[in-house]
């Protein structure tokens, strides 16, 4: 492909993205990046200088989650395309901070199941 082409293909792909609930966005991103070389994860973060909702606060002040989906073996049927991510956990595993939809979910990065609150 020579630099210019398919960019009408991008900015529908974008459109289309925008247009997904939160949980759907993470089912997109995993299904365009199952194909490639590599582990690929999404995450969310935010500037929290101060560490609220913190015991103390992060050193770096940023705040960063791997967001995680459901763990299949805890759930029947799908979830609401807008299922907000509320629920965190810490993988006992690998030690991720992640971030769900659901409060029984998997780890992106080893697939250990893991608990939120």
């Amino acid at each position: 492909m020579r630099h210019g082409e398919g960019v009408g293909d991008l900015d529908r792909a974008k459109t289309i993205a925008k247009e997904l609930g939160e949980r759907e966005l993470l089912e997109f991103f995993i299904a365009v990046t199952r194909e490639r070389p590599g582990n690929w994860f999404i995450g969310w973060g935010e500037h929290n200088p101060d560490g609220n909702g913190r015991i103390t606060p992060l050193l770096n002040g940023y705040d960063k989650w791997l967001l995680a989906r459901h763990d299949p073996a805890d759930y029947d049927g799908d979830w609401d395309k807008d299922a907000p991510f509320v629920r965190e956990a810490n993988c006992s595993e690998c030690q991720s901070e992640l971030l769900s939809y659901a409060k029984s979910m998997k780890c992106p990065v080893c697939g250990t199941s893991c608990h939120g609150h």
